[in-house]
């Protein structure tokens, strides 16, 4: 296997840097639950991580197009006060931002989500400073499963491909990794632990566990830490 030496890592947002995930979906429960829908697991894993999340949610559990907006706008009260109750980081998170940054490697978010959205949560995080560019849904035509994003990312850090990082929880984040030809490893969280991780290039419980060994396992090498001059 070539090494390469990495140049970029990309960090999908909701499920891997903060648990919005699990709120996510205790939110939409109890809110359809409230008006006679249920929402099973399995429905939404089938569309977590994608940009027509909502919709698919919608049409597999058979809410009526005039009903949508209000459960919307209900459910999202109750979501934002959930997530804003733990606005922590997840395990392994800001120690590997810092690392990353150390040895001079580009770092960005990369989020199927909305920009209101990546840049409310970044700065509630008091971290939207620490990365060198962020991209989301409305940066592209076709979000994840497909490349589009990914793809641009690499543009954007002037970096090839096969030179870079993407940490992903979802499955669907995965692919869209994988299509873009960018090496990926997979972090699933509660909500995603048991989806299929068959195009990660590795997969490991935690970010605690990204290390210079992981990364050689898929063909990568971590730059030295930057000196000051």
């Amino acid at each position: 296997m070539t090494t390469r030496a990495l140049r970029a890592v990309f960090f999908d947002m909701d499920g891997l840097i903060i648990d919005t995930e699990t709120p996510d979906f205790l939110a939409w429960r109890e809110t359809l639950a409230e008006h006679g829908y249920t929402l099973e697991m399995e429905h939404w894993l089938s569309a977590v991580g994608t940009w027509g999340v909502l919709e698919a949610m919608y049409d597999t559990v058979g809410v009526p197009a005039e009903l949508r907006q209000e459960l919307r706008d209900k459910k999202r009260a109750r979501y934002m006060a959930m997530v804003r109750a733990d606005m922590r980081p997840l395990p392994g998170f800001a120690s590997l931002l810092t690392d990353m940054r150390s040895r001079g490697v580009t770092v960005a978010v990369v989020s199927t989500a909305s920009r209101d959205w990546v840049d409310l949560i970044l700065g509630e995080m008091e971290i939207d400073d620490d990365f060198d560019f962020t991209l989301s849904r409305s940066d592209v035509e076709r979000g994840k499963p497909e490349p589009d994003l990914y793809l641009l990312a690499c543009e954007r850090a002037a970096a090839d491909p096969t030179s870079c990082l993407v940490l992903e929880d979802s499955a669907h984040g995965v692919l869209a990794a994988n299509r873009a030809g960018v090496p990926v490893v997979a972090v699933p969280n509660g909500i995603t632990q048991v989806q299929s991780f068959e195009h990660a290039s590795a997969r490991v419980d935690s970010l605690q566990a990204v290390d210079a060994a992981l990364l050689a396992r898929i063909g990568l090498a971590l730059p030295s830490v930057c000196r000051p001059s």
